[in-house]
């Protein structure tokens, strides 16, 4: 399944710390979690996401499948994503 961005979100770093925000909600997110939110641009699956944030991060597919997974879920649940 694909994943993109929802038009109302935004990517935004500020004194280091990662936002994901529209005009009246924000959300903190670690450097993982930007890069997974990034990463949401409709051409890259579930499966797409875990093998660049595996590479990027030096872990294995499976040591970061459920947590990618389980952030995906969270910012599909709070329609930060969208199915593309």
């Amino acid at each position: 399944m694909f994943y993109r961005k929802s038009k109302l979100f935004n990517l935004a770093k500020i004194d280091g710390i990662f936002y994901i925000s529209t005009g009246l909600k924000s959300y903190e997110v670690n450097e993982i979690g930007a890069r997974i939110f990034d990463l949401c641009n409709g051409e890259n699956r579930e499966d797409d996401i875990i093998e660049k944030i595996a590479i990027r991060f030096s872990k294995t597919n499976n040591e970061i499948r459920e947590d990618v997974q389980q952030f995906i879920a969270q910012m599909f649940e709070l329609k930060i994503i969208e199915k593309a």
